[in-house]
């Protein structure tokens, strides 16, 4: 699939590591032209001196996704560096802190909603504008979070959840203008995001393998691919979906008393 985006120009947002990374990287592979996209600026230049090593293009954009004028550079710099924008994934996502609704960190939840939540509006709302002259698609990162009711992730899943609506919204209003835009819900990841607030002991990466009908938790991999699905002519007829990409978590209705 060495070609598969090739000519194309990607921007993947919160691409310093963990799952951004790996689609950027994935995207690369596959041809694309990527601007890699982090607020921190030494994980965003690592990530684009890894694509480069490895003959691709790449170039960063540090920026804060809540911050209209930085996503507007971001885009601008697709558009200056490689002439457009055809592809985009959003995936930036502050550091996750989990609590009860009964004990929520107001300031936090706004830092967060910020982010996740408005950060993915406005990328959408830039990356739509830069792509109507001649289609593209969008892929918006969510998380089984959003639909599994799972204690301790209220105001993280409401986020999620909001995401997927304006994902479907989105979808609707650019269909006819060429665009693709989808979601992906991905479940429990070996990211170092998540290791270090679930993951740290071998017994808790067992406990929560076995409730994956598959059998083990995500490789950021896995969930790259099916963005490079997603975003690839591979998908041509798909848009307004959200794909669980979560080994058949959501398959165990036990989610509410996690």
């Amino acid at each position: 699939m060495g070609g598969l985006l090739a000519g194309k120009s990607a921007i993947v947002t919160g691409a310093g590591r963990g799952l951004g990374k790996a689609i950027a990287l994935r995207l690369s592979a596959a041809g694309a032209n990527v601007v890699v996209n982090d607020i921190d600026p030494d994980t965003a230049a690592q990530t684009a001196e890894e694509i480069r090593s490895r003959g691709g293009a790449a170039r960063v954009a540090v920026a804060d996704i809540g911050d209209e004028h930085a996503v507007e550079t971001m885009v601008a710099t697709a558009m200056n560096e490689y002439g457009s924008l055809d592809l985009a994934c959003n995936n930036a996502l502050p550091e996750i802190q989990l609590s009860e609704l009964s004990e929520l960190d107001v300031d936090y939840s706004r830092s967060l909603m910020s982010v996740a939540l408005l950060g993915t509006a406005i990328c959408l709302k830039h990356e739509i504008l830069a792509m109507r002259a001649h289609g593209g698609a969008i892929v918006n990162i969510s998380s089984t979070a959003s639909v599994r009711g799972q204690k301790k992730t209220g105001f993280y899943a409401a986020c999620k959840a909001g995401i997927e609506a304006m994902t479907r919204v989105a979808a609707n209003e650019n269909a006819r203008k060429g665009l693709r835009i989808n979601a992906i819900q991905a479940g429990g990841m070996l990211t170092p995001a998540l290791t270090e607030m679930f993951l740290q002991s071998e017994e808790r990466r067992r406990q929560m393998s076995e409730r994956i009908p598959l059998g083990r938790l995500a490789d950021p991999e896995d969930v790259a691919d099916v963005a490079l699905f997603l975003l690839s002519d591979l998908a041509r007829y798909v848009t307004g979906t959200v794909v669980a990409a979560d080994g058949g978590g959501l398959l165990h209705t036990d989610g509410a008393t996690g």
